[in-house]
């Protein structure tokens, strides 16, 4: 394959820096979707990690594992090309500002992206809210709760009685994610999307309580029919567009989503399968922890439901068919970024998920997105890739909620931070950096 040393330049490895004796990552277990299959078509070697274990070197691979190369590794794995997501393209305007953001953080007295992904997240962040002077003053975190009729089919560990429990718990301030948000500085809202339950009480956007925005009690068994009709998903896509216009006008500057649906990695993983094209034993997880009999199990279920989806070409249909409730709300919520100009910092797979439908439906939204941490799920790994995201968190996280995305904050805190008061080069009267290759 060449130089590896460009393709690893994010250091993004597990086992960074990975071998014994050297200093160069070997290995593409990371990125290539044939590390260890048996039709691997490249060459390796097996090498021993610092921490004793045996894992493959892909370091003289012939096989184009390179991200321009990236189409011939899924015709390797399924014979098709990889599937296109829509490109949403700077304007003019959008692009200026970048400019003008990144000039800002090139004549900061240090040395030039040293901040490396944290710089430009803050840059997206300034061009999606149209302004040099980023903010993230007030910040919110939605978590969109639902329940799922494909729980009966056996794919998870716990009943859905579960899901109304924890959003409750979400709600008082008592769960895990309440208490990292609250040390995060993120207000905590608990939408009921769609759980199986009847209707909440409260009906305006408040903390404290659930609030009610209920589409309907539970989407449908996906293994065998629709998770909902596609008017009810239209009606759950405009509800999350609202709630991001809702937290525009109380004056919020960013938004945090999260979710509660017991059984709603099953969805996600049928979600994924479709728009990227892959099976079900490509995208299928181990969820809240499944054994190896419920994990194949409900890899059965994700590939019913594929096979229900296929030829489906509407992505609003697609999400109608396989995907919940909370899921078609949460990709609401990205429309609704997309519309009213709100960064919205994603969590783990289920919330990639949502979002790659989102980028299907209106490719704007990929504007928008910020991407927090890389989900212990692994088919996360491949809407990232997809959308062309790297998060900056890998902590090998998977509770979902929202948990990873507000843990995201006081990183964006302390890059702002830098951004907004350190001096720059001229009011230090030190020589400015240049890029490699910069000549003026």
């Amino acid at each position: 394959m060449g130089d590896s040393s460009a393709f690893f330049a994010n250091k993004s490895c597990r086992y960074y820096p990975c071998h014994e004796g050297t200093g160069e990552i070997n290995c593409l277990f990371c990125y290539c979707p044939l590390y260890s299959r048996k039709d691997c078509p490249g060459t390796y070697q097996m090498i021993k990690t610092r921490d004793g274990k045996w894992i493959k070197s892909c370091m003289n691979c012939t096989f184009p594992h390179r991200k321009e190369n990236y189409g011939a590794v899924i015709r390797a794995l399924t014979g098709r090309d990889e599937p296109a997501v829509p490109e949403a393209p700077l304007t003019q305007e959008e692009a200026a500002l970048e400019k003008k953001i990144s000039a800002r953080w090139d004549a900061i007295a240090k040395p030039i992206d040293s901040l490396g992904k944290l710089e430009k997240l803050i840059t997206k962040i300034g061009v999606v809210q149209e302004t040099e002077k980023v903010h993230l003053d007030r910040r919110a975190l939605l978590i969109l709760a639902g329940d799922h009729g494909v729980v009966k089919e056996g794919v998870t560990q716990t009943d859905s009685s579960v899901t109304k429990i924890v959003a409750g718990n979400l709600a008082a301030g008592k769960g895990v994610t309440s208490i990292l948000a609250e040390k995060c500085g993120a207000d905590v809202f608990v939408i009921d999307a769609g759980m199986a339950g009847g209707p909440y009480p409260e009906k305006q956007l408040v903390t404290g309580q659930v609030v009610d925005r209920k589409v309907r009690r539970g989407s449908g068994d996906i293994a065998v029919e629709d998770a909902m009709s596609p008017g009810q998903c239209r009606q759950a896509l405009h509800a999350g567009e609202d709630l991001v216009r809702e937290l525009a006008e109380k004056g919020y500057d960013i938004a945090a989503v999260g979710e509660m649906g017991i059984g709603n990695t099953t969805p996600s993983a049928v979600l994924i399968g479709h728009f990227l094209h892959k099976n079900a034993e490509t995208v299928t997880g181990r969820g809240a922890g499944l054994s190896d009999e419920g994990l194949a199990k409900k890899t059965r279920v994700v590939a019913q439901a594929l096979e229900r989806l296929a030829g489906v070409t509407d992505p609003v249909q697609a999400l109608a068919s396989g995907g919940g409730l909370e899921i078609a709300m949460m990709a609401g919520v990205y429309l609704g970024g997309a519309k009213y100009h709100m960064p919205v910092i994603m969590d783990g797979v289920i919330s990639q998920a949502a979002a790659l439908t989102a980028v299907m439906i209106d490719p704007q939204v990929r504007k928008i997105l910020i991407p927090s941490h890389r989900s212990g799920e692994s088919c996360g790994t491949y809407v990232l890739a997809a959308l062309d995201l790297s998060p900056v968190i890998d902590g090998d996280m998977s509770l979902g909620e929202g948990s990873g995305a507000v843990m995201l904050l006081p990183l964006l805190d302390a890059a702002l931070a830098v951004y907004t008061r350190m001096s720059s080069f001229a009011d230090c009267r030190i020589k400015h950096y240049k890029r490699f290759g910069e000549t003026s």
